[in-house]
C-alpha cells in the first residue's frame, strides 16, 4: 500500500511519501523546482537518518528515488536564495506542512472562481444538450 501523495507547486509536482506519519519529500522533485545544478546528497550535509531510498512508480516503471525528511528538506531549500527557493520555502512553510500537521494529508482544492467556472460550463452544456446535471 502506497502512502504517496503528489503536491503541486507552480505547475510542478512534488511527490511526498508518508512513513510513520512523517512526510518525506522526493529529492529529485525538490532539486528540479529549486533549479539546483550538480545536486548530490553530500552537498547538503544531510542527516543520514533522514534519507530514504524508495521504489516509486514513474512513467518508466518503479524506480528507486531518494526521499528526505523535513529537516533535510530544510537543508536543501535554505542553501539557496534564488527566487524559486524563497517561493518554495513559503509554500512548504505556509501551506504544505501546516496542512499535513492539521489533517494528516495534503490535497488540492479549488477556489470559488474555479467552482463558478465549472458551474457555468455545466449549465451551458445542460442548456445545449437538454441533459440535467
Amino acid at each position: 500500500m502506497s502512502n504517496l501523495s503528489v503536491f503541486n507547486f507552480h505547475h510542478s509536482n512534488v511527490r511526498i511519501q508518508l512513513l510513520n506519519n512523517e512526510p518525506l519529500f522526493c529529492l529529485t522533485d525538490v532539486i528540479k523546482i529549486l533549479n539546483i545544478k550538480n545536486a548530490h546528497a553530500s552537498r547538503f550535509n544531510f542527516s543520514e537518518k533522514g534519507i530514504h531510498k524508495m521504489y516509486t512508480p514513474t512513467k518508466g516503471g518503479n524506480q528507486e528515488l531518494l526521499f528526505v525528511n523535513e529537516p533535510n528538506l530544510y537543508r536543501v531549500i535554505f542553501r539557496s536564495n534564488k527566487k524559486e527557493a524563497v517561493e518554495f520555502q513559503n509554500w512548504v512553510f505556509d501551506e504544505v506542512l501546516p496542512t499535513i500537521r492539521k489533517t494528516g494529508s495534503y490535497s488540492l482544492t479549488i477556489n470559488s472562481e474555479q467552482q463558478q467556472a465549472i458551474k457555468q460550463a455545466v449549465n451551458e452544456r445542460s442548456y445545449r444538450t437538454g441533459e440535467h446535471y
